[in-house]
Parts: C-alpha cells; sequence; structure tokens
C-alpha cells in the first residue's frame, strides 16, 4: 500500500497566499480515445483523474491505476508514463496536472519564520504517493472546471 497524505491546508494554504502565472503549473489532459504518453517531470507535480481512468508508470515501472477523483503526488526528475482510458459514462478521459515549479515553492517557503516549520517532519523517499480521497481535493480541482 502506499503512503497517504491526508493534510491539505499546506497545500490550500500555498494556493491562497501566492497568485502566479499560471501557464507553468496548470495543465489539462483532454483525449476521447485510449492512449498513452511519456513524459520528463522536472517539477513535482498532483495529478487529478476527472473523468475516465489512469495507469501511471514512473521511469518505466507500473505503479498503479487511478480512477476518476483519484489523485497522486509525483516527486520532480522522473520519467512518468500515462495510459489513460475514457470513461464510458461521458466519453473522454481528462487529467488534471498541477505542477509546483522551484520557483514557487521557493517563495513559498520565505513567507515561515524557522520557528512555523514543523520541528520533527519526516521526508518521504518515496517518488510517487496516492492522496486520499476527500471533498478539500475535489473541492479544490473542481474550483479549476472553468479552466477545463
Amino acid at each position: 500500500m502506499y503512503p497517504r497524505c491526508h493534510d491539505f491546508s499546506v497545500l490550500l494554504y500555498m494556493i491562497k497566499l501566492i497568485t502566479p502565472n499560471t501557464d507553468d503549473i496548470f495543465v489539462t489532459c483532454y483525449h476521447e480515445a485510449a492512449g498513452e504518453g511519456t513524459y520528463y517531470v522536472s517539477e513535482h507535480a498532483l495529478v487529478y483523474v476527472a473523468r475516465g481512468s489512469l495507469d501511471v508508470l514512473l521511469d518505466g515501472k507500473p505503479v498503479a491505476t487511478f480512477g476518476e477523483t483519484e489523485c497522486v503526488f509525483v516527486r520532480k526528475d522522473h520519467r512518468m508514463t500515462l495510459v489513460n482510458y475514457p470513461s464510458e459514462e461521458v466519453g473522454f478521459h481528462l487529467s488534471v496536472f498541477l505542477f509546483f515549479p522551484r520557483h514557487l515553492l521557493f517563495e513559498f517557503y520565505k513567507t515561515f519564520s524557522e520557528k512555523d516549520l514543523p520541528k520533527k517532519a519526516v521526508r518521504s523517499n518515496n517518488s510517487f504517493l496516492r492522496i486520499s480521497r476527500s471533498s478539500l481535493l475535489t473541492s479544490l480541482f473542481d474550483s479549476f472546471r472553468p479552466y477545463w
């Protein structure tokens, strides 16, 4: 089983705090037929499946399959292969990607003082983290619907 992340408060705070040009952080993928693509992920990313399903391979190794409203965090500097399958209900596949460029993360961390940072934070070595479904996560990605 993959580690799960349950606390989105930092992510939501970061999005409210910084309003960057979204060209380098927000990407959608729409397909009416099943297909496959391989990408180099140079920045940390969240991948959210809005419609259909998605198989993910990292560095050529199968990781998992995701259905609608499921999300995964992918650590930067990996080759990611995505195999998408359209939803039988609506006839297309839609994934939403949120990238976290270094400049955005640096600006975000500058807003914290050392006393605000967690004292016992443990960094995961996993390159891939399945994120638990939650109303906060669904709401976050639903807020991007006008841009899909």
